[in-house]
């Protein structure tokens, strides 16, 4: 739910609610997750961020390249 945020305070609030639910366990691995890819690439696939650039309804990361 992380990334179908559609607003940053629907962000947070996800966030909060995934270190409630994963708190203890896995602590070491949402400190990783926080550090590593949320501080610096969140805008990359987080979609509060991804869906406020024009992208003329394209909306898949997949790229095709033609070979010929």
């Amino acid at each position: 739910m992380l990334v179908l945020a559609k607003t940053e305070l629907d962000y947070e609030r996800n966030l909060l609610e995934m270190d409630r639910i994963f708190e203890g366990k896995y602590s070491k691995a949402l400190d990783y997750m926080k550090v590593n890819w949320l501080k610096e690439y969140k805008d990359r696939f987080v979609a509060v961020w991804t869906d406020t650039c024009m992208h003329f309804g394209n909306t898949t990361s997949n790229r095709y390249f033609d070979h010929h």
